[in-house]
């Protein structure tokens, strides 16, 4: 009876001790990788990246909220390095905005005119801006339509909006700012150089067609818009701060 008393004990022993464990591994508390979140940017970091697109100079505080400047772009262009830009720059500290007007863009006759628009904290807006002045009558303008190597690029129909009239001791002028749609930019990066463009202003009157010298200005000003759009939205669009 001892005998088979002791079997039994060192059995229930023998298989205490071939119970299974569980490895290492799986005792461990488990291990989180928690991903560093970097900070959203901020006007500081959006201004930063504004300053590495151009050079300002010139300031001049009108006392109005108000500030004129001139701007000088270094932009990525030929093989021999830089292709410089410049425009004339305006900030509205009330409307909390700033303005680019490439070249020199005169109200003196009927044109096609472009400038950008920059709201702080945001990426830029391309403009357009067809007038009109009529020595001899109103034309009562409705539509804009750019014509490059004969095919229509581009074309904006506004018979439905208020265009702004106004008369002079010369003549009268008519006057539209519209924004330029991701359509409308990609129409217009068909003109270069040697494209040869046609500009028409229409309106129940009957139609202008700009002259050589000012669709000459309007090839090269919109040319300088579009890289002047492309390097901000490139420096900016990674630098908004949330609103």
């Amino acid at each position: 009876m001892k005998l088979m008393f002791a079997a039994a004990l060192t059995a229930l022993a023998l298989g205490a001790c071939s119970k299974p464990t569980a490895p290492a591994s799986a005792l461990a508390a488990p291990v989180i990788a928690i991903a560093a979140v970097a900070p959203p940017p901020t006007m500081a970091d959006w201004t930063s990246a504004l300053s590495t697109v151009y050079k300002e100079s010139d300031r001049k505080d009108e006392h109005d909220g108000v500030t004129n400047f001139f701007c000088v772009f270094g932009l990525p262009g030929s093989e021999k390095g830089a292709t410089h830009l410049v425009a004339f720059g305006k900030r509205d500290a009330f409307r909390k905005l700033r303005f680019y007007t490439p070249g020199i863009q005169l109200e003196a006759t009927t044109s096609l005119e472009t400038y950008l628009s920059l709201k702080d904290g945001g990426t830029p807006i391309l403009f357009l801006k067809p007038y009109y002045f009529g020595p001899d009558g109103w034309l009562f303008m409705q539509h804009v339509a750019v014509m490059a190597d004969g095919d229509v690029i581009f074309e904006r129909d506004f018979k439905d909006a208020r265009v702004d009239h106004d008369q002079l001791p010369g003549g009268v002028t008519e006057r539209y700012n519209f924004i330029a749609t991701p359509a409308d930019i990609e129409g217009l990066r068909k003109i270069h150089p040697d494209t040869k463009l046609v500009i028409r202003l229409s309106g129940k009157k009957g139609y202008v067609t700009v002259d050589k010298m000012m669709t000459s200005q309007f090839r090269a000003n919109i040319q300088d818009s579009l890289k002047i759009y492309d390097a901000m939205t490139a420096s900016l669009s990674s630098h908004i701060p949330p609103s």
